[in-house]
């Protein structure tokens, strides 16, 4: 049993080391629950929680990670939340959690978790705060960002924080406006809502009917009141109708961008087929033997389109059986009445509707039918109206036609038809009628009876009926119906090889393939791009030497005038109508492919290129029929008039296209591999196992070249991974087929691709398509950015060519017609490929589209009418892939004509001509991939977008649109517009190409501010460095790449600290130093805002770390803790909080709200009295340790306790007192009870009758439980309670044997010695006490004692006792051997009785029972006593141990040393107040235990003011060591202790501009701080100050500058004339330059440096006589800013023109000899100034001389500064030159100065 017990606790231990660190948030960084700090939360942590809370001192023992619930104590609170932690239980380990929730608008970013009362530290990764076409300027505490989210501040509670977004602007632009749902229910509904204007809601739609169906009434409302409004329609949308839902100015679709107007949709509808055709209608079905004859033209099959108004005619056998008007029907295959709609090609077998002009003989002539033929074309059934007595109520019944009314009759068809005879001749099964007892009662439906004629006796006239509705005679002759037609039905075997034949012989005869693969051979090898690819280890190319070629040596190949054709351009056309190839089931797809192959010859080797481009286009067409016929209404009668028929046709479209160009090298030890692959690439015989594969697949497939190609055609499509799964699925079936097809023909997989690898063969294109599924990752990994650099490395220039559409394919497709129930609905179909293109690398298009065309025909009794509409079509989907360098223009569609009619098509038809597809013009280097989707019947639109590239890209679609109509009388009815329309949808465009950010910070990269002058009395500022605002850009002319850093302006730089800040128009970076802080840190963010990075949706984003301190490396090492108690002196403090910071670092103390949650604070607990006393608690800094106090008392409740007994039996009342939390204490009461001879009680605690309620019931105090709240209101009413006792004695019996006694029964208290002499009752009996049995002794139960009397001779022995210092016992007298009796113990100070010795050295104790033989003197044994000293803080920190042991006489020994921070220890003393202080070597003399109170002194501060600065400013000299001026001040006053002087303070010295102290005294240049320090005495705090620039070391200052000054002028009069211009300098010097004028312009220019303030004074003297002179001057800075003096000015000369300007008004200092002296050992500084146009001038590197070397022994440059060293001076006066430049440009001479020694 041990062992399993052992076993599952070693699982156990097992199972809980295994556990991991609860993840927590990134704010304090304690790791709760690792309570003995080695980083793994394990069972071991929960032993050595056990033993502290046990007071074991463990080892390894870390408080803030055992303070599991963060209220700043471990207990056994802590203990029980780790054990629930182990056991799986929902526990939270450390300080409460808030949340922080980031959002953009009300989309949430992320919500990050913060320990409340610290820093959240963190932000939202870039994944997560990324946004499209935007970048991220930061975060704020409000939505309307005006108040700035700071990382670094503390979070006291949940907050929600907003991002920023600044919007790219220019970059794309959507121009999508519509939507559609198709087949939706008759109830759908749209959500629109008004985003500005104030159109009304009952306005904001307009719904179109697009079918010719009837109109339906919307309702728009808001029915819950949230600004959504729904449109409805309350009666529902017509089954099988199509409508279009147009939104007014201001209203939008909620959920859909604003740009989207118009919702296209559909209501569904069951397919029916009631309608009926004319059962006159005769059916001729077409025959070998039969031939058509139209207008001297001869047809084997008529077909609709033939038919015109001049008729035709034909032979027939039984032309007898048909007579003049007769309709007839002219079929091919089934008969039309009895095509199914799920067959197609029954469906386009012609079935042409006419009319019998006249029959002669054999001879049947016929015309087209006419709009009243049109109507006989179906069964419309007729309603009478008849009379009755009273309405049936049966469901079936009979009544005689001569019930007719004829009035109503009359009424109903008119006088004409409306005729009793009439009714006789056309009543049959299939009409209605309608019965009721009077017009007059007709008031609603209720009040007629609608029947269907079931049977009609023709002899009786009696008709027999069943009951229907009015909704079924409207309904009687519905039709709809999908017809499904597939791409085999419309285009036959046959007539798919012949198509593919004429588009293959249309291609090949127009050289489009040859000149097409020359364009992309050039762009390919005029690309930087292929010179890379040389290089690649990919690419071999080797010498005749088997030396690998280089790029360079390849580029002097001319290898792009070297590659040739190697074989004749193949183009492939292959017409797909059925198989998994197919992108819709039933659709038509052409495919054209392009393949050239060239070949360069090297010395051992070749150089291949393969290109490659596919055009795809299919088309899928779905016509639907739906019928009904026409009523009106009279007094509730429905009275068929016509026929309604409504035909529509969805056109789905998807085109294609992807262009790839393979770059591969064939050395020629590879030739063997070469020659293998192209004899299987290029093997032209028929490949074996073609018939295995599907009909589908292996339409267009020859050799085993073709099979090669269609590999890598599928294999394309599965890389893309555009389609639906289902369609990836099949292709990979296709692969399979295929391989198994290339086995059979000599090489599988595995063996091409190890050719290809060989081969070194390389798509580039798959390189572009992997980066940018790399991009969709969270974060953008090394591989992304590896790759992203390596593809930049590839763009170069592009051939830029001016071009024009071209056509290079419009060939018809089919022309087909579908006949069903008397409707034809045809179609000619076009496909068309129109280019204008420049590639280079790469493309993908896919784009399938839909678009419902519809025509209606209305004819019957009434006037006929026709029309036409359409609409867009559902399940809309792009997606566009173009990764290349070049230009590509491209326009794929289909160009459609559709018509319909009745009974015949042409001539009796409207129709719509229409060409629509997708277009895309792209110009520059671009990377891009855009897809956009909408699920089917779904209103939610699935985008994605990425793109990189620069210039211009437009994406959309093109549509052109023309009406036809064969019109007959006027009668038919359109009103649509011709459209030849360009739709964008979406354009982008850019110009230098930033594409990431160039710096990466290492590790442990910071970056530090530093003031760029070194005196931070004018303000901290530094530049922003510009090597973290570098971004990696590319030329797209000339394809270099290079790094820039950009002015600040373009970035946005944000921080987490508050106290830095960037201005932007400056660049610099600004740091807010508040006071006493020597140390801020943050992180700084810098976001490119006009870009993101390339391919990817992330911003440009670089965060780096930043400090500002001045302090010095040792003291960033000096780290304090500050804390806060809470408490008071007598109750003592509570360490509730504690900080650990930097020395001088600033921190806030938490807030009277944050320590009041940090103490679960309860006012039954705690009174508030002085808080923080004043203490300041903001902004606060330490130069040491330190602790706050925060005063409170502890409420204190009483309890009055009645009953308690005396040990005399009487009684009394005590109160007693307890604090909040604590429970009663009645230890008092432990020793309380009657005591009496006979009447011992025992205290059996306190209880009391108050109550408190408990979840709604009654309960009893139980006063040993801590007080909670509701005991506390209870005990403030006043609570009274009872001492209860128990009896507490026992009985002890006396049995005297030897003496007639009786046996003597004493009650005495349990647990002690019966108090009973029975030695008297010996004595009283004349006996002596021989034994007792059992001995005396404490008893807890009834005991018996047996007394052994007799009366003996013996002698009487003394028994004397010496007590050693003790009080005086009695001498016992007793005969010998007789039982002993009990002996007195003494007494004596300070020391603990120990037993009776039988000698004086007390080493042999007494232990007889009985009385020895001999007289006997014991002595008395003694041990120091042992007293307790209890330790009271007084306000000091809670010792570890409050308690020690000391023994009388010795001496207290080492007594504990109280902290308390801001205090002086003075000792232990007796008081609290005052009493006599005890120390460690004191003799203990107490005789009972004692309590020593901590006596404190508060230190005080040093006032800052005590010493007072006075700032210098000194000149530089290195021979003189500078010292601060200052006044000290010492206390007045106070003793000789209680004072502080100047030497106990530390002054050190410290360049604003240096990390460390001076060593001593300065001299450098530089602004100085001064720290003065002292330690921490028994009087004072410990004092460090630092004083802010008090002492300036200045250098000399020179200002200098550099100016070219430009000419340039034209003589309006012409002539050689000279133009003398002459410069004169501020400084004195003069420059000339002559310029020879003439009507051309002319230009010249000098170049000076002068000192400031700068005036520039110039003099043009020329020509005598008047003329006019354009005359431009400009003056240009050493930056090369340009400062206009004259632009183009007209000048009317007499003599010369002279004007003066000012180029500045800086401050000018004198450097004439004198000023700049030094001693002949000395070194002194000048620091040049620079300045141009616009003032100071930064960056710029000096020199002494022009070649940037410095050839001036006696001076040393450090940055701005020249260094002159007087040791090396050799002569008086020595000119110093200074050379300057600016960025890349050369050195120029900016000054000179002069400098002299003085003289020995």
């Amino acid at each position: 049993m041990k062992k399993r017990v052992l076993a599952l606790f070693l699982a156990i231990a097992i199972i809980f080391s295994q556990m991991s660190v609860q993840t927590s948030a990134k704010t304090s960084g304690n790791v709760y629950g690792d309570v003995n700090g080695d980083e793994v939360i394990d069972l071991r942590d929960l032993l050595t929680l056990k033993k502290y809370i046990s007071e074991d001192e463990p080892k390894d023992f870390v408080f803030v990670n055992a303070d599991l619930n963060a209220d700043q104590k471990v207990d056994l609170k802590d203990y029980l939340i780790l054990k629930k932690y182990f056991a799986e239980w929902d526990v939270h380990l450390g300080a409460k959690l808030l949340t922080v929730s980031f959002y953009d608008g009300d989309r949430l970013i992320d919500a990050l978790p913060a320990e409340k009362g610290y820093p959240l530290g963190e932000l939202p990764s870039k994944d997560k705060s990324k946004k499209d076409n935007a970048i991220l300027e930061g975060y704020y505490t409000d939505k309307e960002c005006t108040s700035e989210f700071y990382s670094d501040d503390e979070v006291t509670d949940n907050i929600n924080v907003y991002a920023k977004y600044r919007e790219m602007g220019g970059r794309e632009e959507l121009n999508i406006t519509s939507f559609a749902r198709m087949d939706q229910n008759s109830d759908t509904t749209f959500n629109i809502k008004k985003v500005s204007g104030d159109i009304a809601p009952t306005e904001a739609a307009t719904l179109t009917v697009k079918d010719g169906s009837d109109n339906v009434e919307i309702k728009i409302e808001d029915a819950d009141g949230d600004g959504v409004y729904t449109v409805s329609a309350p009666k529902g949308f017509n089954e099988g109708c199509s409508y279009e839902l147009t939104l007014a100015d201001g209203w939008v679709f909620d959920g859909k961008e604003e740009t989207i107007r118009t919702a296209s949709f559909s209501i569904a509808m069951q397919e029916v087929e009631n309608l009926e055709m004319n059962d006159d209608i005769k059916y001729i079905k077409d025959t070998d033997d039969i031939t058509y004859s139209v207008d001297d033209k001869e047809y084997d099959i008529l077909t609709s389109d033939q038919v015109n108004a001049n008729g035709g005619s034909f032979e027939y056998d039984n032309a007898s059986k048909l007579k003049k008007e007769d309709i007839i029907c002219l079929y091919v295959g089934v008969k039309p009445t009895d095509r199914d709609a799920d067959k197609g090609s029954e469906l386009v077998d012609p079935a042409v509707y006419v009319k019998v002009a006249s029959v002669d003989e054999n001879k049947v002539t016929f015309t087209a039918l006419d709009e009243n033929d049109q109507a006989k074309l179906y069964n419309m059934p007729d309603n009478f109206p008849l009379t009755v007595e009273s309405l049936p109520t049966e469901e079936t019944g009979t009544i005689s036609l001569d019930a007719l009314d004829l009035d109503m009759y009359a009424n109903m068809m008119g006088d004409d038809e409306g005729t009793y005879e009439n009714a006789v001749k056309s009543i049959e099964s299939g009409d209605f009628i309608t019965l009721y007892t009077s017009t007059d009662d007709i008031k609603s439906g209720k009040d007629v009876y609608y029947g269907e004629i079931t049977g009609y006796d023709k002899e009786t006239k009696e008709i027999t009926y069943k009951k229907t509705t009015k909704t079924a005679i409207e309904e009687s002759m519905d039709l709809y119906s999908e017809l499904s037609v597939s791409g085999s039905d419309i285009v036959s075997d046959e007539e798919k090889e012949k198509l593919e034949d004429i588009v293959q012989t249309q291609i090949e005869n127009s050289d489009f393939g040859e000149e097409v693969a020359n364009v992309l051979r050039d762009v390919v090898m005029e690309t930087d791009e292929f010179q890379e690819n040389t290089k690649n280890k990919k690419v071999v190319v080797k010498d005749n030497k088997g030396n690998r070629l280089s790029g360079k040596q390849l580029r002097k190949i001319n290898a792009a005038k070297s590659f040739e054709l190697s074989d004749k351009v193949k183009v492939d056309v292959g017409i797909i109508t059925k198989g998994k190839q197919l992108h819709y089931n039933n659709g038509i797809q052409l495919n054209v492919g392009i393949e050239a192959e060239f070949e360069a010859e090297v010395d051992d080797g070749t150089v291949n290129i393969e290109l490659s481009a596919n055009f795809v286009e299919e088309c899928e067409l779905v016509p639907r029929v739906k019928g009904s016929i026409v009523t009106k209404e009279i007094l509730f009668i429905p009275i068929p008039v016509g026929v309604s028929v409504n035909t529509t046709i969805d056109v789905k479209n998807f085109t294609a296209f992807s262009f790839n160009a393979n770059i591969y090298t064939v050395a020629e030890e590879e030739q063997s591999v070469w020659e293998k692959f192209k004899s299987i690439a290029d093997d032209p015989t028929e490949a074996l196992g073609l018939s295995n594969l599907p009909s589908g697949l292996k339409s267009g497939l020859s050799s085993v070249k073709d099979v090669m190609d269609k590999i890598e055609e599928v294999q394309a499509k599965i890389d893309q991974a555009n389609d639906t799964t289902e369609h990836i699925k099949g292709y990979k079936e296709d692969l399979d087929a295929l391989w198994q097809v290339m086995e059979m023909n000599g090489t599988d997989k595995e063996q091409w691709d190890e050719m290809c690898r060989t081969l070194g063969k390389s798509n580039v294109a798959s390189d572009v398509l992997d980066l940018m599924e790399l991009s969709e990752e969270s974060e953008l990994g090394t591989e992304f950015l590896d790759g992203m650099q390596a593809l930049m490395d590839k763009y170069s220039e592009t051939l830029q060519k001016e071009t024009d559409w071209v056509t290079l394919l419009n060939q018809e497709i089919c022309s087909t017609e579908v006949c069903y129930f008397g409707v034809v609905i045809g179609t000619e179909v076009n496909f068309l490929i129109r280019a204008d293109m420049n590639i280079a690398i790469g493309s993908n298009l896919e784009y399938e589209v839909g678009k419902r065309y519809s025509f209606w025909f209305k004819v019957g009794l009434f006037k006929p009418s026709a029309g036409s509409s359409s609409m867009d079509l559902l399940d809309e989907k792009f997606d566009f892939q173009f990764y290349v360098m070049g230009k590509l223009g491209l326009k794929s569609g289909i160009r459609a004509k559709f018509y319909a009619g009745i009974g015949s098509g042409k001539f009796a038809s409207v129709g719509i001509a229409a060409e629509l597809g997708p277009y895309v013009k792209l110009y520059g280097f671009f990377i891009y991939e855009y897809s956009k989707y909408r699920p089917v019947n779904s209103q939610n639109t699935v985008s994605k977008e990425r793109m990189a590239g620069a210039l211009y890209l437009e994406f959309g679609l093109y549509f052109m649109m023309s009406f036809e109509a064969n019109a007959i009388g006027n009668l038919f009815e359109y009103s649509n517009d011709f459209v030849d329309k360009e739709y964008p949808l979406l354009t982008a465009g850019r110009n230098v190409f930033y594409y990431n950010t160039a710096y990466e910070p290492s590790e442990d990269e910071v970056i530090v501010v530093r003031d760029e002058d070194g005196d931070r009395s004018n303000g901290i500022t530094m530049d922003v460095p510009k090597d973290v605002l570098a971004l990696s850009y590319v030329e797209l002319n000339t394809g270099v790449q290079g790094v820039e850093s950009l002015h600040p302006s373009n970035y946005n730089i944000r921080f987490t600290n508050r106290n830095f800040s960037v201005d932007y128009k400056t660049g610099k970076i600004n740091v807010n130093v508040p006071e006493n802080t020597r140390y801020m840190a943050g992180e700084m963010t810098i976001t490119y805002l006009h870009s993101k990075v390339a391919f990817s949706q992330y911003d440009m984003t670089v965060t780096v770390p930043v400090i500002w301190t001045n302090l010095t490396t040792e003291e960033l090492k000096e780290y304090y803790t500050a804390s806060v108690r809470v408490g008071n002196d007598d109750d003592g403090y509570k360490t509730v909080w504690t900080k650990k910071v930097l020395k001088n670092e600033e921190f806030d103390l938490p807030t009277e709200e944050e320590l009041k949650e940090i103490l679960n604070w309860n006012d039954y607990k705690y009174t508030l009295t002085k808080g923080y006393n004043g203490q300041k608690t903001e902004n606060v800094t330490l130069v040491d340790n330190n602790s706050y106090d925060y005063y409170v008392d502890y409420k204190t409740y009483s309890i009055t306790v009645n009953g308690i007994e005396n040990a005399n039996g009487t009684k009394r009342s005590k109160t007693f007192n307890a604090k909040f939390g604590e429970s009663f204490d009645f230890s008092d009461l432990e020793n309380t009870g009657s005591n009496r001879q006979g009447a011992y009680n025992k205290f059996a605690g306190v209880t009391t009758t108050a109550t408190i309620n408990v979840n709604g019931h009654q309960q009893v105090i139980d006063l040993k439980q801590p007080i909670n709240s509701k005991i506390a209101e209870a005990l403030s009413q006043g609570v009274t309670a009872t001492a209860n006792y128990v009896d507490d004695s026992i009985t002890a019996t006396f049995v005297f044997n030897g003496i007639d006694v009786e046996n003597t029964v004493v009650k005495v208290k349990r647990g002690t010695v019966p108090n009973y002499d029975f030695f008297e009752v010996a004595q009283e009996n004349n006996t002596d006490v021989l034994s007792i049995s059992p001995e005396l002794d404490k008893i807890s139960s009834p005991t018996t004692y047996y007394v052994e009397c007799k009366n003996v001779i013996k002698k009487l022995v003394t028994i004397t006792f010496d007590s050693m210092g003790g009080n005086t016992i009695d001498p016992i007298t007793r005969k010998e051997t007789t039982v002993l009796p009990t002996m007195q113990v003494p007494v004596k100070r300070g020391y603990v009785f120990d037993g009776w010795c039988t000698d004086s050295e007390c080493n042999n104790l007494f232990t007889l029972k009985t009385v020895p033989t001999e007289d006997i003197t014991l002595y008395a044994k003694w041990k120091p006593a042992v007293y307790t000293v209890i330790f009271k803080e007084n306000g000091g920190n809670e010792l570890e141990t409050n308690t020690k042991k000391v023994t009388y006489t010795e001496n207290y020994g080492e007594l504990p040393t109280p902290v308390r921070e801001g205090y002086a220890f003075l000792g232990w003393y007796t008081d609290i107040e005052e009493g006599e202080q005890v120390k460690g070597d004191d003799q203990v003399l107490i005789t009972s235990s004692l309590t020593l109170y901590a006596h404190w002194r508060k230190l005080l501060p040093i006032p800052s003011e005590a010493f007072v600065f006075t700032k210098q400013s000194y000149y530089y000299d290195s021979d003189i060591q500078r010292i601060a001026d200052y006044t000290f001040t010492p206390p007045e006053g106070l003793s000789e202790e209680a004072t502080y002087t100047e030497e106990s303070f530390t002054i050190k010295y410290k360049s604003q501009s240096k990390d460390e102290y001076e060593e001593g005294l300065p001299s450098d240049v530089g602004v100085y701080d001064v720290v003065i320090s002292r330690p921490a005495d028994q009087y004072y705090l410990k004092f460090e100050k630092l004083y802010d620039s008090v002492l300036v070391i200045k250098p000399y200052d020179l200002n200098c500058s550099y100016y070219d000054v430009y000419v340039d002028c034209r003589d309006t009069v012409g002539g050689s004339q000279k133009l003398y211009n002459t410069v004169s300098w501020a400084n004195g010097t003069t420059s000339s330059f002559t310029l020879e004028m003439d009507t051309k312009t002319r230009a010249g220019s000098t170049s000076k440096y002068a000192t400031y303030p700068t005036q520039i004074h110039m003099e043009s003297s020329g020509r005598m006589v008047g003329q006019h002179v354009y005359m431009t001057t400009r003056v240009s800075d050493i930056t090369g800013n340009i400062k206009s003096i004259k632009d183009r000015h007209k000048e009317y000369w007499a003599n010369k023109l002279e004007y003066t300007w000012g180029l500045g008004s800086y401050p000018s200092v004198d450097y004439t000899v004198g000023n700049y002296e030094v001693t002949k050992t000395g070194k002194i500084k000048v620091r040049l100034n620079t300045y141009g146009n616009s003032g100071k001038v930064s960056n710029l590197t000096y020199s002494t001389s022009g070649s940037g070397t410095n050839s001036d022994s006696c001076v040393t440059v450090d940055g701005n500064y020249f260094i002159i060293d007087g040791k090396k001076l050799t002569e008086d006066n020595h000119n110093i030159n200074v050379f300057a430049k600016y960025g890349g440009s050369g050195y120029v001479q900016v000054g000179r100065f002069t400098v002299s020694h003085i003289a020995d």
